[in-house]
């Protein structure tokens, strides 16, 4: 008996083993059938064209106007820039000179009006600063 246990235990590992390699051919089946799949699908894609046909006719002078009109446009925004730059500095130094002006005028004249109307000011322009930092921060959200 002790003979017949050891043949059913050997026939039992093999079946074991030829299972656990039948188990594995599908895997690499499909693995295969993936790879193959994937391939074609590429393929595929690679064949399409994703762009108008109208690009197929452009030529290189054409190509060059572009470019050149493109260029064009940097310098008018860079030039726009600028001048946005220029007109707040000039607004900038105004605004001082308009505090100075007050600001001599009223401090020796009448020095509580004065104080009032600085605090008037004071109070428009922390709230005009709060007011832009909470819209900023809400459109970065």
């Amino acid at each position: 008996m002790d003979e017949s246990k050891k043949e059913i235990e050997k026939t039992e590992i093999i079946p074991e083993v030829e299972v656990k390699e039948a188990k594995e051919e599908p895997e690499v089946k499909a693995e295969r059938e993936g790879k193959r799949i994937i391939t074609e699908a590429m393929s595929i894609f690679a064949q399409q064209k994703n762009y108008p046909p109208f690009l197929d006719k452009i030529d290189t002078q054409q190509i060059s106007e572009i470019i050149k009109s493109h260029d064009d446009s940097d310098k008018r925004e860079y030039r726009d820039k600028e001048l946005k730059r220029r007109y707040a500095i000039v607004f900038v130094i105004l605004a001082l000179l308009l505090v100075v002006f007050f600001t001599l005028s009223l401090a020796t004249k009448d020095p509580e009006l004065y104080r009032e109307i600085v605090k008037l000011l004071l109070a428009f322009g922390i709230g005009m600063a709060g007011g832009y930092g909470i819209g900023k921060s809400r459109s970065k959200d």
